[in-house]
């Protein structure tokens, strides 16, 4: 047996991309949703941890 011909024994229909690139997209909206909601209150807590003279 070659090392370099192993069996594969997986298969991906041409669907696998399709619901690959979709789960990809759908996390991306998903994180820019989340960002824009607490948009202020991430903003507010950086503020209030860089702000100078902290202690």
């Amino acid at each position: 047996m070659n090392l370099f011909q192993l069996p594969f024994l997986a298969y991906l229909d041409p669907t696998s991309g399709s619901l690959a690139f979709q789960m990809a997209i759908g996390g991306i909206v998903s994180a820019a949703a989340a960002l824009r909601l607490y948009r202020a209150a991430v903003a507010r807590f950086l503020r209030r941890c860089f702000r100078s003279g902290a202690r």
